[in-house]
């Protein structure tokens, strides 16, 4: 038994009869002759020769015609709604631009943005728009629809729409089919109702090669249209974050006839988007029942406590109505920054200190780093640190004073706290050694015969972090010092070498030998400065006299050995 009214009973006003079977046992039965939205109370009922028994009811709603359906079968112009009910229009189906089209029959693509979430609302989806006609708004009800995607087509879906740019899923986030069959349904009551046009999109996502396909099929959008004498326009406005205690305007139009003391009054949504039982105040035109454009301030309370999804509306006293929402903005209320930590650093020359972070209230819209010699000095922007934080690292020694001016649409710029960075210009080294190493650095053991130079020895001269200024190697009296083991162009005794550092640093063999040109025994240091830096190698030597051997001319010969 079913019908439109509890308890429905045979016999009942308006109740339908459906006789399954004469026999026991568990039945099914089809009910017909349903109405579009509408509740049906259903009961099963059992007869023997005792009576007539009832079971406890239960109850359903038939859904309603949809307000507009795509079913891409149509020969010619398959993107053309299918369905469109009355008092509502309906744009073709498309794909954004970014998507190539792989089939028909259904609406099917391939090259959906490889990523695994909906960060990029410009690319990778369908749409359609809903029109109420003059006159009329639509209360949206549910979306339904079949899809199925590729192994590598996106696995989720979910719709958002131009009420508030494309920002928040409607319904909940959708997983993908791998074959047409399942109706997915989305509820569309949280969108309201609304008059004009809206946008619907279906973004796919969570894909994981721009091959995979993902398509959809009989779209159908419920809803119901209701006639509206009297409406009110959402208010337009420029701008989407303001500061808190801002003026400014917005424009709406209504619908009339108002009554001559009729007042259009402004009014703000709580952060979330919601016009509660007393919506905020912030703007009125009292005595007015004009239905041409108009033009009203719009003043938000300075305790407006910062959000993003703030609305306006218009309401309209005579009659009571309820204008349109607009789409979501952004109040900044007393927004600040601060950098942590806050501590002091010291750093060497190019060396990366530790990441400083720009802790904002709310979030900035953008922010630059900036650099000072001096504690509240003039400050140079730091090139390309644009982010929330910033890990300092500096080229030259001297201190910094590090800070961060964060921009807060509307409120205009906030200045955070100084964070002192001193780098520490590197300790100069510069080092000779010997292979064996000696304590102190010292060559010795030189030798050779009067008038011929001896046979050469090295160290090795290393150095980092120094001066633009040359190292100087000067040799005692009786040594000369090369930087080649062949002592090329090497002439003058107690010569003197003069190497400039490269990017700083120094490392070359250093090769000392006796000039030989005295007989005696040399000692002496081998000076290696850079400004105050010295890295001094002692050296020692002796010079032989060369012996002379006297032949007479006699011819000798060596004694053979007796037995």
């Amino acid at each position: 038994m079913y019908g439109t009214s509890p308890n429905p009973r045979i016999g009942g006003s308006g109740v339908m009869q459906v006789t399954a079977s004469a026999a026991s046992g568990t039945f099914t039965s089809t009910l017909t002759g349903l109405a579009g939205n509408t509740l049906y109370y259903v009961a099963a009922y059992a007869t023997n020769n005792v009576g007539t028994s009832y079971g406890a009811d239960e109850s359903f709603t038939t859904p309603g015609s949809p307000l507009l359906s795509y079913n891409f079968n149509a020969a010619t112009n398959p993107e053309n709604p299918s369905t469109v009910g009355p008092n509502v229009s309906g744009s073709p189906f498309k794909r954004s631009l970014d998507l190539s089209p792989t089939s028909t029959g259904d609406f099917r693509s391939s090259g959906f943005p490889v990523t695994t979430t909906l960060s990029d609302t410009t690319k990778g989806y369908y749409e359609f728009r809903l029109t109420a006609a003059p006159g009329y708004q639509i209360t949206p009800a549910s979306l339904t629809l079949q899809d199925r995607a590729s192994g590598t087509g996106p696995q989720k879906w979910e719709l958002r729409t131009d009420l508030d740019t494309f920002g928040a899923t409607v319904g909940a986030v959708q997983s993908s089919s791998s074959g047409y069959g399942t109706v997915k349904t989305v509820s569309l009551t949280s969108l309201g109702a609304f008059s004009g046009t809206v946008v619907f999109r279906i973004y796919g996502y969570s894909t994981t090669s721009a091959g995979g396909t993902f398509g959809v099929d009989n779209v159908n959008l419920y809803g119901t249209t209701q006639l509206v004498s009297n409406a009110v326009s959402a208010p337009g406005f420029n701008g989407t974050a303001f500061c808190a205690g801002a003026t400014f305007s917005a424009t709406f139009t209504a619908t009339g006839p108002f009554g001559a003391a009729n007042s259009f009054i402004a009014q703000l949504s709580d952060a979330s988007g919601t016009f509660g039982p007393t919506p905020t105040e912030v703007g009125r035109l009292d005595n007015n029942n004009a239905t041409s454009e108009q033009t009203i301030a719009i003043t938000i309370p300075a305790t407006t406590a910062s959000g993003t999804a703030y609305k306006l509306r218009i309401v309209a006293t005579d009659p009571n109505t309820a204008g349109v929402a607009s789409a979501a903005f952004a109040v900044v209320n007393s927004p600040g920054v601060n950098v942590t930590p806050t501590a002091d650093q010291t750093l060497g020359i190019n060396v990366n200190g530790t990441t400083l972070t720009a802790n904002e209230t709310p979030a900035a819209t953008s922010r630059q780093w900036y650099s000072a010699p001096l504690p509240g000095g003039a400050a140079t922007a730091i090139n390309g640190a644009t982010g929330t934080t910033y890990t300092p690292k500096f080229a030259a020694a001297g201190e910094y004073y590090v800070k961060v001016i964060s921009s807060f649409a509307a409120c205009g710029s906030v200045t955070s706290n100084e964070v002192k960075i001193t780098v520490a210009a590197a300790t100069p080294v510069l080092t000779a050694t010997t292979t064996p190493a000696t304590s102190p650095t010292a060559i010795s053991g030189l030798s050779t015969t009067e008038g011929s130079p001896s046979g050469g020895k090295s160290y090795t001269l290393t150095g980092s972090n120094l001066d633009g200024t040359p190292v100087i190697i000067t040799a005692p009296a009786g040594f000369q010092v090369s930087t080649t083991a062949a002592f090329t162009g090497i002439t003058t005794d107690a010569n003197t070498l003069s190497l400039t550092p490269t990017g700083g640093s120094i490392n070359r063999d250093i090769y000392v030998r006796l000039t030989g040109t005295t007989v005696g025994s040399y000692s002496g240091t081998i000076t290696n400065t850079n400004g105050t830096l010295s890295a001094p190698v002692l050296v020692s030597g002796t010079v032989s006299a060369v012996v002379a051997v006297r032949w007479d001319g006699a011819a000798t010969e060596p004694a053979l050995p007796t037995h």
